[in-house]
């Protein structure tokens, strides 16, 4: 009953303290939980049930629009011959929105096929888009993407290698993401003025 009371009060002291050093507590607690707490939970789930990451969809370069047919449809259709039902077949056919939380799964190299939702590492990011063209060179899976909503692939987009891929995005949480979402073009609003 006493640890059950102290847990209770540290709750509402770092939830509902209106001191300088509730706020500090709640910092201190907050980088605990990012850094240490949730990494270990990812290491759980990726051990056990094969989620290797959630992410937050922050960009519109999925979104499907009235731009789409162009985008995606037109340019998968003709630049690259995949034909309309394939397309159609594809996980998220009507795209992803900023806001969506994924959760994204470890797949085989050999197993990640054309029409996934991709999520792999450039420099300090996670991209999160569509595979549109694999190819298997030297022993090697490269991977192509693009978003459904760009008019192309971005050069950082060609030849992706197994070893920056995350996953693969396979279930969709609306809206769950929309904090990260804020907060990353917070942060990039912040270091385009600085």
């Amino acid at each position: 009953m006493g640890l059950q009371k102290d847990l209770k009060n540290f709750w509402n002291f770092i939830w509902h303290g209106k001191s300088i050093y509730s706020y500090i507590t709640f910092f201190i607690f907050s980088i605990v939980i990012l850094n240490i707490v949730y990494p270990a939970f990812l290491f759980l789930l990726s051990n056990t049930i094969g989620i290797n990451d959630i992410v937050a969809v922050v960009s519109g370069s999925m979104i499907h629009d009235s731009t789409t047919e162009r985008t995606h449809y037109t340019y998968l259709q003709q630049e690259l011959g995949i034909p309309l039902r394939e397309i159609n077949a594809f996980p998220y056919d009507n795209g992803l929105n900023p806001g969506d939380l994924m959760l994204v799964w470890k797949k085989n190299p050999e197993d990640i096929i054309v029409g996934d939702i991709l999520v792999f590492k450039k420099d300090n990011y996670l991209i999160i888009h569509r595979v549109i063209q694999i190819k298997f060179e030297n022993e090697q899976y490269y991977y192509t993407t693009k978003g459904d909503h760009n008019p192309g692939s971005i050069p950082s987009e060609l030849r992706i290698p197994y070893e920056l891929v995350k996953g693969v995005a396979r279930n969709r949480i609306p809206f769950l993401g929309i904090p990260k979402m804020l907060l990353t073009n917070f942060i990039g609003a912040v270091k385009n003025v600085l």
